[in-house]
């Protein structure tokens, strides 16, 4: 999910706010359950796969018999805590809830990278991390300040974008100047080579919250000579909900996209045979991520299943191993009627030359 999947997902979640946490789960490594009671809503699911997804969710996975020690820490702190606040922080792959129980605590879940979840007071001090880090710029671990990314510059404002794409265009404009003088210096031929074409777009990218992918389909569509109405089309592109799956020739799910798209197949970096369009996006994800045949997000499996066929597989074991036991037992027991005569008379023998001896010990 990149940051503007966030932000769709994030407003679906704003029915849940005034609601309680009910309980936490760690489905595994990673993977997180978190499940809310509302008095509007019922209960509302949460799935949240650190680094990868974060949404509501209709696809309930089998919780473990036993929470992890960080559940346990969640559910002391969290659980029957009112969802106070839920939003997308600095526009990025970044989540954050504020819950309030005795105490208010602010969760957050980074998407980015390798994926964490963060609990923190209402300073921002960290509580627990699901994964510290120590090192490097950016350090998140226990008693720390949390770090919060800072902002770019917001696609859904279109009086900030202009602004960034009017700098950036001068600046290519200067640019350009630049290396014309240089190229009358030395050859005619260097000036073909001045500014590339595609500066503008590539700098634009980098100063407004918005992925890659995204910021290239939207490129596709819009001039840049002009800020004010490149800015415009963007506002107007990032608002264009349309919650799409796709699939390939099999049916299977290759991509999603939480906006209408100017050409899917260089989005998805694969030319979708079919798509469909759901009402919620949450029911999108549920559909990729059920589906998934490509990319990082592999096909979920049925959790209740795997445990029984892990069950079948000890129990099979279990009676082999007991099998195997009773056949032991069986040819031993086989050998002593075999030779019950001769093993009858070499235990009275025994039993004589054990009483005789005791016997002499006693004269002496």
């Amino acid at each position: 999910m990149a940051n503007l999947d966030y932000h769709y997902a994030v407003a679906e979640l704003q029915h849940a706010i005034g609601g309680r946490v009910d309980q936490v789960y760690e489905i595994e490594e990673n993977l997180f359950r978190f499940r809310l009671s509302t008095k509007e809503s019922g209960k509302i699911e949460i799935a949240a796969k650190i680094g990868e997804r974060l949404s509501k969710t209709s696809m309930i996975p089998e919780s473990p018999d036993a929470p992890t020690s960080f559940a346990s820490l969640l559910r002391k702190r969290l659980n029957n805590a009112v969802v106070e606040e839920i939003c997308q922080v600095s526009l990025d792959r970044l989540v954050r809830f504020r819950l309030r129980k005795e105490e208010t605590h602010l969760l957050y879940f980074e998407m980015f990278a390798k994926g964490n979840v963060v609990l923190c007071d209402e300073n921002n001090k960290v509580v627990a991390a699901y994964h510290e880090q120590k090192e490097g710029k950016r350090v998140v671990a226990r008693n720390g300040q949390y770090p919060i990314p800072p902002e770019a510059a917001d696609p859904f404002d279109s009086k900030a974008t202009e602004k960034i794409f009017e700098a950036i265009k001068e600046g290519a404009a200067e640019g350009k100047e630049v290396a014309k003088e240089a190229a009358t210096k030395t050859s005619a031929a260097t000036a073909k080579s001045d500014v590339p074409a595609n500066a503008t777009v590539k700098d634009a990218a980098k100063k407004i919250a918005l992925s890659p992918t995204y910021f290239e389909d939207f490129a596709k569509a819009v001039e840049f000579n002009e800020a004010k109405k490149a800015s415009k089309t963007l506002e107007k592109y990032v608002l264009a909900e349309k919650y799409t799956a796709y699939y390939d020739e099999t049916g299977a799910a290759i991509g999603f996209s939480a906006v209408k798209l100017n050409e899917p197949a260089k989005f998805l970096k694969a030319t979708p045979a079919s798509e469909k369009t759901f009402e919620k996006f949450s029911d999108c994800l549920d559909e990729y991520y059920s589906k998934a045949a490509l990319g990082p997000v592999k096909k979920s499996k049925n959790a209740k299943l795997e445990k029984l066929l892990r069950q079948k597989e000890l129990q099979e074991k279990s009676i082999a191993d007991a099998l195997g036991a009773a056949d032991k037992l069986q040819a031993l027991g086989d050998a002593i009627y075999l030779h019950f005569d001769e093993a009858e008379t070499a235990i009275d023998k025994a039993k004589k030359e054990k009483k005789n001896k005791t016997e002499i010990e006693i004269e002496d």
